[in-house]
């Protein structure tokens, strides 16, 4: 049975809902903090969270070293014990890296991977579907491309869905336009959104699940924010949106890291080049974290 047949039966989960971004925890001496990142798994799992996905942005994954990319998937893979599915960002400068991730997320035991292309193949689609096909022969895991939202990429994006391994498409943008046409082209691919801003309207437009900062904040509300119905939504939208709009910016990862940092999950120690952001907007970040919590009735 091939990759995309067993997917369509058996309905992964994660294809249905938010999928969490958990930050990298350092301890005060630069390695990675094992005990705050399990504390952060065990908050996920308790708030109902759905899935997770690891080597991403979020986590500093650029900072990360072959084996603690490993060592977090396996510890996530280990913590859950297949109960959660855990997907593996594959993000590298060239294909040669992105296959050495990729046998390193299948070792050790990822659910999915995630692989957008490459900087200098962005504009390349030649080279973006030689880059896929290349991962797809050399893991046996089912891939969720990058769809930048761009016209003319259709074609492209056709050739790459008839990968066998090919279950899904990502889009980050700030327009749902171009992913609505592409869903409708594409209508047997599942098709996910990146922008914790467009979480409401995407719900109601068919998109199928989000990758999501806000998911790793507020778990059961971020998945009541996306889903098509529900009375309340349209208050959540409003009470969330301030944070959405911050975490989506350039300095989202480190706010996400903050947050928690709040929540007693992890330390705000970054990696470089990634630094806390100036007191001011931390400020900001705090008023618009405790205004959705009051909004929220959460503690």
């Amino acid at each position: 049975m091939g990759v995309r047949s067993y997917i369509r039966q058996h309905q992964p989960p994660w294809l249905g809902g938010c999928i969490a971004l958990p930050v990298t925890p350092f301890e005060e001496d630069g390695q990675v903090d094992l005990f705050a990142f399990e504390k952060q798994l065990s908050f996920l799992a308790q708030a109902g969270c759905r899935a997770l996905a690891l080597g991403f942005p979020a986590g500093e994954c650029y900072t990360l070293r072959d084996e603690e990319y490993r060592l977090l998937l396996e510890d996530a893979v280990l913590f859950f014990g297949g109960k959660m599915p855990v997907i593996a960002g594959v993000f590298a400068p060239c294909t040669q890296r992105a296959l050495s991730l990729a046998l390193i997320a299948s070792d050790a035991g990822a659910s999915a991977l995630f692989c957008p292309p490459p900087p200098f193949l962005r504009q390349e689609s030649a080279g973006y579907f030689s880059h896929v096909n290349e991962l797809s022969k050399a893991c046996d895991l089912p891939l969720i491309l990058s769809f930048s939202g761009h016209g003319g990429e259709f074609l492209q994006y056709r050739e790459l869905a008839r990968l066998p391994s090919v279950i899904a498409f990502a889009q980050k943008t700030d327009s749902l336009v171009q992913g609505q046409l592409f869903l409708s082209a594409l209508a047997p691919t599942p098709l996910l959104c990146t922008a914790d801003t467009l979480l409401y309207a995407a719900g109601r437009l068919g998109y199928s699940s989000a990758f999501s900062a806000l998911a790793t904040l507020f778990p059961g509300k971020t998945q009541a924010l996306f889903q098509k119905e529900g009375q309340g939504n349209a208050a959540l939208q409003i009470a969330l949106t301030p944070l959405c709009r911050m975490l989506d910016g350039s300095d989202g990862c480190a706010l996400l890291k903050w947050a928690l940092h709040r929540k007693g999950l992890c330390t705000p120690a970054m990696r470089l080049p990634g630094v806390m952001p100036q007191r001011d907007l931390l400020i900001a970040f705090e008023r618009s974290l405790e205004q959705a919590k009051r909004q929220l009735c959460l503690p």
